[in-house]
C-alpha cells in the first residue's frame, strides 16, 4: 500500500474503480496503437464508461480493483496496516478492548441454552418440558457443587453509561465519512486522504456495531445474572460442564469447544445371538473441526477402524459433516454418532471395520472380551439394552 500512495504522476479513478499506470514497453506501445484507450471528457469521466484502458495526461492506466473492495478487504492483504489504523481510530475508546469476562461468548450461550436443553430433556432422569434459560441454570445449579468465591458472588453488571458514550463517540465518527472518492486523475497523496478517512469512518461503524450488540446483550443477561452471576462466572472462566451424559470443555482456541454425549453401556448381538456389552463412551464434536462425530475415549467398536482414542465413527452414507456452528447440527451430528455405535453393526452382514464373531483366524481386534452369557444379570434385568436387534 505505501507504494501505491507514492504512485507517479498520480492515481486514476473512474466509475469507483481504481486505475494504476500502465508499464509502458514497445509491445504496450503496439497493442495501444491498435487499440487506442479511452480518454477523460471535462468532467473527468472516461468514455466509453468503465474502460479497461483509459488515457490521460500522456500516461496509459489500467483497470484494477473497485475502491469499495479495497476498503471491505484492507485487513485481509494488510493486517499490519489494518490493526494500526483500528489502534488509531479506537485509541481513546477503552470500551472496543473490553469484553464483559463473566457473560458466555456465543457459542458458549448456544451450548448452554439450545444444545444442552435438547438432550436433558431426553433423559429419563430429567424429563423436563421446555427448559427456559433461568430452569436450566436453576438445573445445573442442583448438579454443580460450587467453589465458595463463585457461590458467595453477588449478581451486578458493570455499568452500561459508558458504553452507551462510546457507542454515540463511534456512531459520530462514522458519519463523518468523506462520501464517493474524487474522480479522474488524482494526486496519489489526496486519494490516500480519501481514503484512509473512508477507512476510519468504516472502523467506527463496525465498532458502532459490535458495541450495540454487546450492550444488548449484556441488558439480555441482566436478570439472569443478577441471579446467577456466580454459576455464569464459574462456567465462563471454567469452560466446562457436565450433566446427565451431556457436557462440554472449551479447547485452546477462541470460541473452540468439545460437546460430547455419553452413550452409557449398552450390548450388541454377533451373527450367532451372542450379546456383547460395550463399556461407556462419550461421543464428541469439535467446534474447531468439520462437524463429525468421534469417541473421545480409547475405545473398540465395529465401526471404529482402530482400538485408540479420538477416532471418527463410521457413518451412514447419507450423513455429510457440516462446517457450519449451529445447535442443529451438532444435535444431528451427535445423534448421528450415537446412532452408529448403537445400531449401525449388522449382525448378519458383519459391516463395519471388524466383525463381533471370529471368521478368521487371525484379527486386528477382539472383541471377546466383551462376551456374556446370555443370562448377564444387567440384561435380564433391563439395565443393559441390546441395540442392534432387528426385525
Amino acid at each position: 500500500m505505501r507504494r501505491l500512495w507514492n504512485c507517479h504522476p498520480g492515481l486514476l479513478v473512474a466509475g469507483n474503480f481504481l486505475y494504476l499506470p500502465l508499464v509502458f514497453d514497445p509491445y504496450i506501445a503496439q497493442e495501444l496503437e491498435a487499440n487506442p484507450p479511452a480518454e477523460l471528457d471535462s468532467q473527468g469521466n472516461p468514455v466509453p464508461s468503465s474502460p479497461l484502458l483509459i488515457k490521460a495526461q500522456d500516461s496509459a492506466f489500467i483497470k484494477t480493483v473497485k475502491l469499495e473492495s479495497l476498503l471491505e478487504q484492507y485487513a485481509d492483504f494488510d493486517p499490519v496496516g489494518w490493526e494500526e489504523m483500528r489502534r488509531s481510530v479506537l485509541g481513546d475508546i477503552p470500551e472496543s478492548n473490553r469484553d464483559n469476562p463473566s457473560l458466555p461468548d456465543p457459542v458458549l450461550a448456544v451450548i448452554l441454552f439450545q444444545i444442552m436443553p435438547y438432550f436433558l430433556k431426553r433423559s429419563r432422569s430429567l424429563s423436563r418440558r421446555g427448559l427456559d434459560r433461568k430452569e436450566l441454570l436453576e438445573l445445573i445449579e442442583e448438579h454443580v457443587q460450587l467453589p465458595p468465591p463463585y457461590a458467595r458472588q453477588s449478581g451486578k453488571l458493570p455499568e452500561n453509561k459508558n458504553l452507551r458514550a462510546a457507542i454515540a463517540r463511534l456512531a459520530d465518527r462514522a458519519e463523518r465519512s468523506p462520501g464517493p472518492p474524487p474522480s479522474g486523475l488524482v494526486p496519489a497523496d489526496v486519494l490516500k486522504e480519501w481514503f484512509f478517512q473512508a477507512l476510519a469512518a468504516k472502523i467506527s461503524a463496525q465498532e458502532r456495531a459490535r458495541l450495540s450488540q454487546a450492550l444488548a446483550e449484556q441488558e439480555k443477561w441482566a436478570d439472569l445474572y443478577r441471579r446467577h452471576s456466580g454459576l455464569l462466572t464459574y462456567l465462563v472462566e471454567k469452560g466446562s460442564l457436565e450433566v446427565d451424559g451431556f457436557g462440554f470443555a472449551r479447547g485452546r482456541g477462541k470460541n473452540e469447544y468439545r460437546i460430547y454425549k455419553r452413550t452409557g453401556v449398552y450390548a450388541l448381538k454377533d451373527f450367532y445371538g451372542r450379546p456383547y456389552i460395550f463399556p461407556d463412551c462419550r461421543v464428541a464434536v469439535s467446534t474447531a473441526r468439520r462437524l463429525t462425530p468421534f469417541v473421545i475415549e480409547h475405545y473398540k467398536h465395529p465401526l471404529l477402524r482402530r482400538h485408540s482414542s479420538g477416532q471418527d465413527i463410521c457413518t451412514p452414507k447419507d450423513f455429510q459433516p457440516s462446517l457450519t456452528f449451529s445447535a442443529a447440527n451438532i444435535i444431528k451430528a451427535l445423534e448421528t454418532g450415537i446412532n452408529a455405535l448403537y445400531y449401525g453393526y449388522n449382525a448378519r452382514r458383519r459391516n463395519g471395520y471388524h466383525s463381533l464373531d471370529r471368521i478368521h483366524q487371525e484379527r486386528l481386534i477382539s472383541f471377546d472380551d466383551y462376551r456374556v452369557p446370555p443370562d448377564d444379570p444387567r440384561m435380564v434385568s433391563g439395565e443393559v439394552e441390546i441395540k442392534n436387534i432387528f426385525d
